[in-house]
């Protein structure tokens, strides 16, 4: 098993698709994460549903992570949101 060097190393990939659920039972299926955003100063995980529904959760209450089999990719993640971004 491989150590962690720092607790601030970023372990999901912007465009990837993820199941997640948190501490009180609540799971989202096939979730895109998008990054991070601060929320009173806190980072918070930021996730978007195929309904383009945004779900945003705050680190602490993350019971699992489970990368899902997708289309998108981060390559092109990273194409549609520059394409969003400047037109």
């Amino acid at each position: 098993m491989k150590e962690i060097d720092s607790y601030n190393e970023e372990i999901l990939i912007p465009g990837q698709q993820y199941s997640i659920g948190t501490n009180d039972g609540k799971a989202f299926d096939e979730v895109a994460f998008e990054g991070y955003k601060k929320m009173y100063g806190k980072p918070m995980m930021v996730f978007r549903t195929m309904k383009n529904k945004q779900v945003t959760i705050n680190p602490s209450y993350m019971s699992f992570v489970l990368e899902e089999e997708t289309d998108m990719n981060p390559v092109a993640y990273e194409q549609m949101t520059e394409r969003s971004n400047n037109g």
